[in-house]
């Protein structure tokens, strides 16, 4: 069991090294970066991108990753990251997150 966990940290850790590195990346870069990880990975990537536009942690680098990355989602993903979205528009309680939602839904929708 704590070996378990121990992975899971380990994994957590690299996905959130990963996720800093795409924020710093180039538009090219990063989609190569994400088309090599497995859907699993690339739903936990998502997972944490959302979860950082609702804290507002890294919101910015949040924002940016979503929006390159939103176009080369599968369609169940995709759905499931603008219902998301469109929560986050209604009751986020900062404004920022809510404006945030707004660009990345405006860019999925056109």
């Amino acid at each position: 069991m704590e070996n378990v966990i121990r992975q899971r940290a380990i994994v957590d850790l690299e996905e959130d090294r990963l996720i800093e590195e795409m924020g710093k990346s180039k538009k090219r870069d990063v989609l190569v970066i994400f088309r090599v990880l497995d859907i699993e990975q690339q739903n936990r990537i998502v997972l944490k991108l959302l979860k950082g536009l609702e804290t507002t942690t890294k919101l910015d680098v949040c924002e940016h990753i979503l929006l390159m990355v939103i176009s080369h989602l599968n369609i169940s993903l995709r759905d499931s990251v603008l219902q998301r979205l469109e929560s986050l528009r209604y009751t986020s309680k900062y404004d920022t997150t809510r404006r945030a939602a707004l660009r990345i839904i405006f860019e999925i929708t056109k």
